[in-house]
């Protein structure tokens, strides 16, 4: 079900399920569409959000630390849970535009990550 997603992501395209029948976006990836039930496709979305909410992870086995885990509201609509990259803890803030930086997980494989969309706010 998600392999056009890893697909699209591979070549730095964000996509959402869309649906077919009220047209609306909505992630994560269900069998129908969360707002009428209806069926639905992977749609390309900008790329484009802005921090909801996030949380500064000071502990983690797998990754340096402290990173920052956020809820980024994408322009085209759905929450999604990410990971900011190329940005300083204390610089992030709700509000702050972001775009996607798909980033190596370590073994090549792309993970959907977002970086602030304008250079001047990678640190404050």
């Amino acid at each position: 079900m998600t392999a056009p997603f890893w697909a699209a992501l591979s070549a730095g395209v964000l996509t959402v399920p869309t649906c077919d029948e009220c047209g609306r976006t909505f992630f994560p990836p269900v069998i129908v569409c969360t707002h009428c039930a209806g069926s639905w496709k992977w749609g390309e979305a900008t790329g484009r959000g802005v921090v909801y909410s996030f949380s500064v992870v000071h502990r983690h086995d797998a990754l340096p630390t402290p990173w920052v885990l956020a809820v980024v509201r994408l322009e085209c609509g759905p929450l999604f849970l990410t990971r900011l990259v190329g940005i300083e803890p204390g610089a992030v803030e709700v509000g702050l535009e972001v775009v996607l930086q798909p980033t190596s997980d370590g073994d090549g494989t792309l993970v959907p990550t977002f970086g602030p969309a304008t250079p001047e706010v990678v640190s404050r």
